[in-house]
């Protein structure tokens, strides 16, 4: 994916005073809601995403999601769960689905 921000103010910040040019930096990048005003802040957390990607989604639920990698022969599955009691109980129920649905998977194959 491919981003063309034109007339935006950046600021960015790390902790060096120049930006590398042999280790990337890390970080968050926020636009304001009005399109004019960037922010780069350095961020060890941040994840730096390069090259081709391993997974593939085969099953998209509302809070939830099955992938699996061809490299590692592995599923992996993702949910989403927000702070209260009905996102909770749903999480257990989208769990035991994509279980359900990769023990289909492994049986199909066999």
């Amino acid at each position: 994916m491919k981003t063309l921000i034109e007339k935006v103010d950046i600021s960015i910040t790390t902790r060096k005073n120049a930006l590398p040019t042999s280790a990337p930096v890390v970080g968050r990048f926020r636009i304001s809601p009005e399109m004019d005003v960037a922010s780069f802040v350095e961020d060890e957390k941040a994840k730096v995403i390069v090259g081709e990607r391993n997974g593939r989604r085969i099953r998209q639920g509302k809070d939830c999601s099955v992938w699996w990698n061809p490299v590692t022969e592995e599923f992996r599955i993702h949910l989403t769960v927000r702070c209260d009691t009905k996102s909770v109980l749903m999480s257990e129920c989208n769990y035991e689905d994509c279980i359900n649905f990769i023990k289909r998977k492994i049986y199909e194959q066999q």
